[in-house]
């Protein structure tokens, strides 16, 4: 996948950055459940149905209607708990 690409599917919100607008994109998100599935069902020899499922398991965040709930939160700022996302979790380096 080429940057422009990247840059077309990485306007996809997956979990929004309130305080400071660092929103995670879907794919990234997607990527990032991606390897830590891989790597965990790894340990029972089923790698590749792991990155698959990490794949997967959010997939439904690209559509409008997720997208539309997502910027709505950003819009008003309000009933998301970002020291309560995974996502953030994740990007912190608490699952590796």
């Amino acid at each position: 996948m080429d940057s422009s690409d990247k840059s077309k599917w990485n306007k996809y919100i997956a979990h929004p950055d309130i305080q400071l607008g660092n929103h995670q994109s879907v794919l990234e998100h997607l990527l990032g459940v991606s390897a830590l599935t891989a790597k965990l069902a790894t340990k029972i020899g089923f790698a590749e149905q792991g990155r698959l499922i990490g794949l997967l398991h959010d997939f439904g965040k690209y559509s409008t209607e997720f997208q539309e709930y997502t910027r709505l939160i950003i819009t008003e700022q309000k009933g998301y708990n970002p020291n309560n996302d995974e996502g953030n979790n994740i990007r912190k380096g608490y699952f590796q």
